[in-house]
């Protein structure tokens, strides 16, 4: 478990999982003159996408897209990466080095060997090793209501 310790122990998860300040103001950036006429054309443009949504050829494209990314997630990113990797020979051309062809070549071979794969999200998301980053990035258990008050008690004594 050092991946874990070394996820926990970041600047990046501490700040995440930090207690919330009660110092800290909290300003609506709805009402201010900078960034407020941004966020309500943002509002109205939502709302206008989402009344013509249940009718858009657009969207039930997406729900068709997505319907295959939760069947087989494996196999659609292996096309994914297969016609990057084309994309990508096709632009370095002649400049390709043997190191820069071998790894192409090997994530070639990775994503063609995903191709076949048939597990489903769900499935998927049951894995081992999506248990273990799972847990990696779990948040720890909020403190106790009888530490919060041991705490509370120290800082009193002090």
């Amino acid at each position: 478990m050092i991946g874990r310790r070394y996820v926990t122990s970041s600047f990046g998860y501490r700040w995440l999982t930090a207690e919330p300040d009660p110092n800290v103001i909290v300003i609506d950036l709805r009402e201010t003159l900078a960034i407020g006429p941004f966020i309500a054309a943002l509002d109205r443009t939502l709302s206008e996408l989402s009344t013509a949504a249940p009718t858009s050829a657009i969207t039930d494209f997406a729900a068709r897209i997505s319907g295959s990314v939760r069947d087989r997630p494996i196999a659609i990113t292996s096309l994914f990466v297969l016609s990057a990797l084309g994309l990508s020979l096709a632009v370095l051309g002649a400049a390709l080095s043997p190191a820069l062809f071998g790894i192409h070549l090997f994530a070639a071979i990775l994503a063609a060997v995903g191709l076949r794969s048939q597990r489903s999200l769900e499935e998927f998301l049951e894995t081992r090793i999506v248990g273990l980053l799972a847990a990696a990035f779990e948040p720890p258990e909020p403190p106790s209501e009888t530490q919060t008050n041991d705490r509370i008690g120290e800082t009193d004594d002090e």
